[in-house]
């Protein structure tokens, strides 16, 4: 749910730099938050479709200690 926040909250501020744009705003500097904006909504869509089952696991004794596996 986090992740969907961020994603509303992305779109509502870019609704703003819209806003200023077209009250005068600097076109260039509205088309590289653009890109910025993009960007992060790729990256926050990816997180909502990862499936990603890992589940922490709790009793690991067995095997665990790395050092017994380095040469040192």
């Amino acid at each position: 749910m986090v992740t969907l926040g961020k994603i509303i909250a992305r779109v509502v501020c870019f609704q703003y730099v819209l806003q200023i744009n077209n009250a005068g705003f600097n076109d260039k500097m509205t088309e590289i938050a653009r890109q910025h904006v993009s960007m992060d909504l790729y990256m926050l869509v990816g997180q909502l479709s990862n499936n990603n089952n890992a589940e922490p696991l709790i009793h690991y004794d067995e095997k665990a200690d790395w050092m017994n596996f380095t040469s040192l």
